[in-house]
């Protein structure tokens, strides 16, 4: 059960540290103003001119669409783990004991789940929004109904 709060752990701390960045101003502090900053970014902005940006679009386009999938894929094999491991359980008010096989299964669905969050971390940050937010919900969810079956919350 400790392992499947890894994921919500990790989410709630995501959720704490973007407050707190935004609250304390993070972003705007670690800009720098550097003259050597500033050609570095003159000579980015060339080479986007020259091509067009179109190699660096298609580089991040190739990029999100792996992360999507990775994403989206993650999070139905998290989704299949818990639903096994949930209609495999016991009723919470039986004495019964879950089978020995669903030992690897719950923790199949907590790594699927840090797995699929990480990417759609990612895929958040390339804006791919509604990849991210299937990952960002239903892992969670799925793993709290992994824990709720095992009578955690009794």
């Amino acid at each position: 059960a400790p392992l499947l709060m890894i994921p919500v752990i990790m989410l709630v701390g995501a959720a704490a540290g973007t407050l707190t960045g935004r609250a304390e101003g993070w972003a705007e502090q670690s800009q720098g103003g550097g003259v050597r900053e500033m050609f570095v970014q003159a000579g980015k902005l060339a080479i986007d001119i020259g091509t067009a940006g179109q190699i660096r679009r298609s580089k991040m386009d190739e990029l999100a669409a792996w992360l999507s999938l990775a994403t989206l894929s993650l999070t139905a094999l998290t989704s299949l783990f818990a639903l096994v491991f949930v209609f495999a359980q016991p009723g919470c008010d039986t004495s019964a004991t879950p089978p020995d096989w669903t030992n690897p299964v719950d923790s199949g669905a907590a790594i699927t789940a840090i797995g699929a969050m990480a990417a759609a971390v990612g895929a958040l940050l390339l804006r791919r929004w509604m990849v991210a937010l299937v990952g960002l919900i239903i892992c969670p969810v799925a793993v709290l109904f992994v824990l709720a079956s095992t009578c955690a919350f009794y």
